[in-house]
């Protein structure tokens, strides 16, 4: 990871602002205000274990992401508002997540360093799921006493795929 080094200080430079986009996508999506009680840091791999797990990979020819959204399975009506099962959990934080990666790429220090990334097809687990080594950042989101998760990496890609 020495060799991208560079990536995690665009990282250290908008992580705070990350983490109020964040708050303002909880708000737009689902009318929920979080707040951050504990500051977002950087960090070189995201955490994979949790009730619920869903991801989102973003790319384009240069670079990949992933986001990781990760919620104990009891809190998930305190932010989507009320009770829903797992089906209609993936489709609300899949939105969630699509929201939330377009809005990171309006910041444009990352728009410039890393161009526009493309959002794939949502993935979601149960209790874990492995994400690779690369600069990010992540921290909680919180309303009343309940948290979600959010963390969120970058890294070059180190071959190209055609997925379209």
């Amino acid at each position: 990871m020495q060799d991208d080094i560079w990536i995690k200080k665009i990282i250290e430079d908008v992580t705070d602002d990350c983490a109020t986009i964040a708050k303002e996508c909880m708000y737009d999506m689902f009318q929920t205000k979080c707040e951050i009680k504990d500051p977002w840091g950087v960090v070189n791999h995201l955490e994979g274990s949790f009730d619920y797990i869903f991801s989102l990979v973003c790319r384009n020819e240069n670079f990949k992401s992933n986001l990781c959204i990760g919620i104990p399975l009891g809190n998930i009506a305190s932010f989507i508002g009320y009770q829903i099962d797992i089906s209609e959990a993936k489709d609300a934080f899949g939105e969630f997540g699509n929201v939330y990666c377009a809005m990171l790429m309006d910041n444009r220090k990352l728009a410039d360093n890393f161009g526009i990334l493309r959002q794939e097809l949502p993935e979601d687990a149960i209790n874990q799921a492995f994400f690779p080594k690369a600069w990010g950042f992540n921290g909680k989101l919180c309303h009343d006493d309940k948290w979600v998760y959010l963390g969120y990496t970058i890294m070059e890609q180190s071959i190209q795929i055609d997925f379209l």
